[in-house]
């Protein structure tokens, strides 16, 4: 542990001379950062298998949270077993070390296979699940489907919308299999 720490001193100390360290002033208000760094990647496995990876511009730890806070996040979920990817974009992010919980807001995109979606955040619950919530909008091939709350089970591969869902199609197919929807 004590390695670690001078490891993590000597970075923060070598990239402020550098002049790479982010201004995190307005991103981390309350939160007491540790370290921070630019150019981050972050990756989260089980079992032997890649579940996520997380490219961000910049990030800052607070050690005693157990949190990364992270600038313009760029995530790749790796659905099971396929290995599908499922591609997140947003301007800011965080990863909560212990629970690899992951929060991403505002205006979040993200692309699975010919499936787009937007919404004004997205959290990944570390074992599985996406909710999406925030007048999201979900887009493939001529369908567009919007509700204020939706859940992509990336284990199952199971799309559900909850409240007030409504669907638009031109082409008179909705979400062909492998994915199946469900709308309360």
């Amino acid at each position: 542990l004590s390695l670690l720490a001078l490891i993590g001193f000597t970075l923060v100390k070598l990239t402020e001379r550098a002049g790479l360290m982010p201004d995190l002033s307005d991103f981390a208000s309350d939160v007491e950062i540790d370290m921070a760094a630019k150019g981050i990647e972050l990756v989260h496995g089980s079992e032997g298998k890649l579940i996520w990876r997380l490219h961000a511009e910049s990030a800052s730890y607070d050690q005693e949270k157990g949190l990364v806070l992270v600038q313009t996040p760029d995530i790749e979920y790796f659905t099971q077993p396929k290995g599908s990817l499922l591609r997140v974009r947003a301007p800011q992010g965080s990863v909560q070390q212990e629970s690899s919980e992951v929060h991403l807001w505002p205006e979040v995109t993200a692309f699975y296979e010919k499936v787009s979606l937007e919404a004004k955040q997205i959290v990944y619950d570390g074992r599985g699940l996406l909710t999406a919530t925030g007048e999201v909008v979900v887009e493939q091939e001529g369908v567009r489907l919007t509700a204020p709350v939706m859940h992509f089970d990336l284990n199952e591969r199971v799309f559900v919308a909850e409240g007030g869902v409504v669907v638009e199609s031109g082409t008179g197919k909705i979400f062909p299999d492998p994915l199946r929807t469900n709308a309360p």
